[in-house]
């Protein structure tokens, strides 16, 4: 309300599919939602945001036409992960030592090495709420995980003061631990 030429997107695990429909449906003030991995899907919902192009040809997104949540085709899960930029979190940061939120209480960075689930490949888990959509499992290379481990501990370390690295996936990958183990 405050700045009606702001966009507003939502995205992540809980985004997939009908939770993201539905969570467009009930808030209005939600522009877009990215449903699934978004990759690929949202950088050019920010070009075509920013540039006032349609948005119906980017898959994976839903938006409003005539009043209706309305659903673009399905985002396609990213195959290559060691293609992936490493994460930036710089502003992140800068924007927290600036807010009177206490700096110490975010004192990691935030590290995903793989996606999917390879046990789920073979026996889905009747329990599981993850991976929707995209359950085969995918992996960034030791090497590649090795190497972004150093970049962003070093990175945020020196830069911040950061001294913690949690991984966020799913289920770390056999080839992966081993590698990290040995390293």
């Amino acid at each position: 309300r405050l700045d009606p030429s702001m966009s507003i997107v939502f995205g992540g695990a809980n985004c997939e599919g009908a939770l993201g429909l539905e969570l467009h449906r009930r808030f209005p003030a939600i522009d877009y939602v990215c449903s699934g991995e978004a990759d690929h899907s949202f950088p050019e919902l920010v070009k075509r945001i920013r540039s006032r192009e349609p948005v119906e040809t980017v898959p994976g997104i839903v938006y409003r036409r005539n009043g209706e949540s309305v659903t673009t085709s399905n985002g396609v899960p990213v195959e290559d992960l060691d293609a992936l930029p490493y994460p930036d979190y710089d502003d992140y940061f800068d924007q927290i030592r600036q807010s009177s939120f206490p700096f110490s209480l975010c004192d990691e960075v935030l590290m995903e090495t793989s996606r999917g689930c390879w046990w789920g490949e073979k026996s889905p888990c009747t329990f599981c709420g993850l991976n929707g959509s995209s359950i085969r499992y995918r992996s960034k290379s030791p090497e590649r995980a090795i190497k972004e481990i150093c970049h962003l501990t070093d990175r945020y370390a020196w830069r911040y003061g950061i001294r913690k690295l949690s991984m966020v996936d799913n289920v770390l990958g056999q080839i992966l631990a081993a590698a990290l183990i040995d390293s």
